[in-house]
C-alpha cells in the first residue's frame, strides 16, 4: 500500500493548546491547500480495523490537507500530509479497540467532520449493513442509504457494480455522492463487479486501475480478508475471465486464507452468484464448481453476492446460505422460484442488516419502504473434536518404524464421526526431553504408516498422532 507511505506527519496536541488548534491548522492550510474537496471524506482500512482506520478524500487540484482526531477534545492528534496530490489517504494507527473516534479533515476553506468506531471486541453485539449494484441511479441509491442510516451499524459492505463503465466521474456520481453521509461514519468495504472495470477493457479481461486508485483496502485491493469481531470476512474478485480453478493464484490464496482462520463466523463476499434464479444473469457455474466446495470444506456460513438486481436467498443444502442483495440502485430484475434451492426472493430496492451476536448472526432484508422482506439466522462453527487415538504402537522392521493405531470412530462426546485423515508428527530427543512436536511429517487415511527415514542407530525419536477433520 505505497500510497500510505511517507505521505503524512503525525503530532499529538498538548491539552493546553487544544483551543488554539483550529486557527493554527486553518492558517497553515490557507497557504498550502488551495483546493476544494470533491469526494469524501470516506472511511476504510488497510490494516487491523481494531486499531487503525484510513480517511480518504479527493480534491480538484493538487493539495495537502490535515486530519485532527481523538476520542475527545482533550486528546487530539493532528496528521499533516507532506506530498501534494488530488487523492488523499491518511491512516490513523495505534487506535483503541471498540472505541469511538471523532475526526476533522481540513482543506482550504473546507472543514468536514465525522466519527467512527474501531472494530468490536469478540463478545460484543454489533451490526453490519450490506448491499450491492448501486450503480446508474443515484436517487435510488440515495433512498437505500437513507433507509439503512436509520439502523445502527459499524461497517458497510457493497458487493460490486459501483460504476457503469469504470469512469472516475461514475464512482463519484453513483457511489461517493449518494453514500457520502454513510461513508463519513462507517468504513465502507467493497468488491468489484464487471461494471467497475476500467473503460478501456475488453470483457471478460478486466483491469481495475480507476477503482484501486479510489480505494484503500488490504492486500491487492481486489481480493483480501480481515477479521471484524468474531467474523472472518473474505473478499473475492469474481471478474476473472471465468478462471476459478485450483491452479489460479486467487483460488490458491482463498484456500490458504480459509485454512488459516479460527474465527467462528466465516462470510465471503464477491459479485457473481453461484446460485440464482431469475431474469438478468445465470448462476456462475465456474464458481459453483471450484469455489463452493472450498466454502463447504472450511465451514463458511454465508456468501454475499450481487449481479442480480433483486433480493434472493438460496440454500442448496450444503449448510451455506447464499444471499443476493443487488437492489442498491440499478434497474431491477425479476427473481423466480424456478430452482429448488431458492428459499426467499423479492424484487425491491433494499439492503440486508446483520446483527452479530456471540451465538448467532441474524440477517434481515429491508426495503426502502422499511418493509421486512426476509429474516433468517446463521450460527457459529464449532470444531468437532475426535476422541483420543487408542492403541498407538510403534515397531521397527527392515523398512523403518512401523506405526499402527485403532481407527477413531466417534468424537469426545461419543457421537459417530468420520475422520478425514490422521496426522503424524516427529521430534528427535532424549528420554529426558519433552518435545513440542512442531515437525509435521505425514498424513494418511489409513490406520498405519511407515517412517522409512527412521533407523535404530539414530537418536531417540518421539511420535505424535492426531485424528483430524479436513478443515482442522
Amino acid at each position: 500500500m505505497q500510497r500510505l507511505t511517507n505521505r503524512c506527519n503525525a503530532k499529538p496536541v498538548d491539552a493546553l493548546h487544544r483551543l488554539e488548534l483550529m486557527p493554527i491548522i486553518v492558517a497553515t492550510l490557507i497557504s498550502t491547500c488551495l483546493a476544494d474537496v470533491i469526494r469524501g471524506p470516506y472511511l476504510s482500512f488497510v490494516h487491523n480495523p481494531m486499531n487503525s482506520m484510513v480517511i480518504s478524500w479527493g480534491t480538484d487540484t493538487l493539495s495537502m490537507g490535515s486530519v485532527a482526531f481523538g476520542t475527545d477534545t482533550l486528546n487530539i492528534t493532528v496528521i499533516d500530509e507532506t506530498i501534494p496530490d488530488t487523492m488523499h489517504y491518511v491512516e490513523l494507527s495505534g487506535l483503541l479497540e471498540s472505541t469511538r473516534y471523532f475526526y476533522k479533515v481540513f482543506c482550504d476553506s473546507d472543514t468536514i467532520t465525522g466519527n467512527f468506531w474501531t472494530a468490536p471486541l469478540f463478545s460484543e453485539v454489533y451490526h453490519i449493513v450490506a448491499y450491492g449494484d448501486s450503480r446508474t441511479n443515484p436517487d435510488r441509491h440515495g433512498r437505500v442509504v437513507a433507509r439503512y442510516m436509520q439502523y445502527p451499524h459499524r461497517l458497510i459492505l457493497n458487493s460490486g457494480d459501483l460504476a457503469y463503465d469504470g469512469e472516475i466521474w461514475e464512482f463519484d456520481d453513483y457511489l461517493f455522492t449518494p453514500a457520502a453521509e454513510a461513508m463519513l461514519y462507517s468504513p465502507y468495504i467493497t468488491c468489484v463487479g464487471g461494471h467497475d472495470a476500467d473503460p478501456w477493457n475488453t470483457p471478460p479481461y478486466y483491469t481495475f486501475e480507476n477503482y484501486c486508485s479510489l480505494m484503500q483496502f488490504p492486500g491487492n485491493e481486489l481480493y483480501f480478508s480481515y477479521d471484524y469481531g468474531p467474523i472472518h470476512m473474505t473478499i473475492l474478485n469474481s471478474e476473472v475471465a471465468w478462471q476459478y480453478g485450483p491452479e489460479t493464484i486467487q483460488t490458491q490464496w482463498l484456500m490458504a486464507d480459509l485454512t488459516s482462520t479460527n474465527q467462528p463466523y466465516r462470510i465471503v463476499m464477491f459479485h457473481m452468484p453461484p446460485y440464482t434464479s431469475g431474469s438478468g444473469n445465470p448462476s456462475n457455474m465456474g464458481i459453483r464448481e471450484h469455489w463452493c466446495p472450498i466454502f463447504r470444506q472450511h465451514h463458511v456460513q454465508m456468501v454475499i453476492n450481487g449481479h442480480q438486481h433483486f433480493y434472493q436467498r438460496c440454500e442448496p443444502g450444503d449448510g451455506i446460505v447464499y444471499v443476493i442483495s443487488g437492489g442498491g440502485g440499478a434497474g431491477l430484475y425479476e427473481p423466480t422460484f424456478d430452482s429448488s434451492y431458492v428459499v426467499s426472493a423479492c424484487q425491491a430496492y433494499h439492503f440486508i442488516w446483520l446483527q452479530i451476536n456471540p451465538d448467532s448472526i441474524t440477517v434481515t432484508a429491508i426495503d426502502t419502504a422499511n418493509t421486512i422482506l426476509d429474516h433468517f439466522a446463521v450460527f457459529p462453527w464449532s470444531p468437532i473434536v475426535p476422541e483420543q487415538v487408542q492403541n498407538f504402537t510403534i515397531q521397527y522392521d527392515t523398512t523403518g518404524m512401523y506405526l499402527h493405531w485403532d481407527p477413531v470412530l466417534q468424537d469426545i462426546q461419543g457421537n459417530p464421526l468420520m475422520v478425514d485423515e490422521y496426522r503424524i508428527y516427529r521430534h528427535p530427543g532424549s528420554p529426558n526431553f519433552v518435545p513440542d512436536f512442531s515437525t509435521f511429517i505425514a498424513s494418511t487415511t489409513d490406520t498405519f504408516w511407515v517412517d522409512t527415514t527412521a533407523s535404530l542407530s539414530t537418536d531417540n525419536a518421539f511420535y505424535k498422532l492426531t485424528a483430524a477433520m479436513a478443515s482442522d
